[in-house]
């Protein structure tokens, strides 16, 4: 379904997505000049533009799973869970606020970065020979690099990039806004008189909403999570509708207004497309007139 709703073009890999947005962050941040692209913003999270004309002629290539890849994202999962459950009971050990949990997610975020980047870091900071290959490292290097050119002055632009981190701009990143206030409340909900036990997917349910939902005019998510994004008005901070199958029949309503409004030229450049729909396209979306 992915495919066939995306064609060509899909979201870009999660870090990848992470490095853009906290890159434009760290530069706001400095006061360094912004892109005035107004394609910027999908350019995060897309290689094409999402927004462009899509054939209906596509060719895909199925490979057989690769056993290597399932056994280790299978120990990844079991060791998450692990992780999970030793954070579920620190969050039972130490009640703190909404607000207290979301800035110490935020710290947490970067602090194994900055830890990993600093234990193999050379003596003194070269921004063109980063200290390792590794994705965190290289997020670490290329936001310390934007430092270089807004202080050449600095000693130690690393000790800057934690400054960032513990910055309002950090804190309003969107992928790192999202994750935070979405982990904050499960944490919460794990004080309750009646906890709720993290679950194993919590983790991917929460990097696919909170990488992709800024970029979507929705997202069809898991019932509980959609209940989450509510909660933390995700939907109306960041222009996205959420659905569920608790709101499937909503769901429904909305691709059928998507149709209903769709435009003039909207249609004539459908005809032009998929001619095969030319005897359809005069009547869809639109209601039956009354005799």
């Amino acid at each position: 379904m992915y495919r066939s709703f995306g064609g060509d073009n899909r979201f870009r890999e999660t870090h990848d997505i992470e490095q853009s947005q906290l890159l434009a962050s760290i530069r706001q941040w400095l006061g360094a000049p912004q892109s005035e692209d107004a394609e910027s913003e999908w350019r995060d999270a897309f290689d094409h533009d999402p927004h462009s004309w899509a054939t209906d002629l596509q060719v895909f290539a199925d490979f057989p799973v690769h056993e290597p890849w399932v056994t280790d994202l299978r120990n990844r999962k079991e060791a998450l869970h692990m992780d999970i459950q030793s954070v579920c009971d620190y969050w039972k050990d130490n009640p703190t606020t909404f607000e207290q949990d979301v800035a110490e997610e935020i710290r947490g975020y970067a602090r194994t970065s900055l830890k990993l980047y600093r234990s193999l870091a050379h003596a003194k900071f070269n921004p063109d020979s980063p200290p390792s290959i590794h994705q965190d490292v290289l997020m670490i290097h290329w936001l310390a690099v934007e430092v270089c050119k807004a202080r050449p002055d600095v000693a130690d632009p690393v000790a800057v990039v934690e400054e960032f981190f513990d910055s309002p701009h950090a804190r309003s990143t969107p992928f790192l806004d999202i994750a935070a206030c979405l982990w904050a409340k499960i944490a919460q909900s794990v004080r309750n008189p009646k906890p709720r036990t993290p679950d194993d997917g919590d983790s991917f349910d929460i990097k696919a909403i909170s990488r992709h939902a800024p970029y979507c005019d929705a997202m069809f998510v898991e019932r509980e999570f959609e209940e989450l994004c509510r909660q933390v008005k995700l939907g109306e901070r960041y222009s996205v509708c959420l659905f569920s199958m608790n709101t499937k029949d909503k769901f429904l309503v909305y691709l059928d207004d998507i149709l209903k409004n769709m435009s003039e030229a909207h249609r004539e450049g459908l005809t032009l497309l998929y001619p095969h729909l030319i005897s359809i396209l005069p009547y869809l979306g639109r209601q039956e007139e009354n005799p």
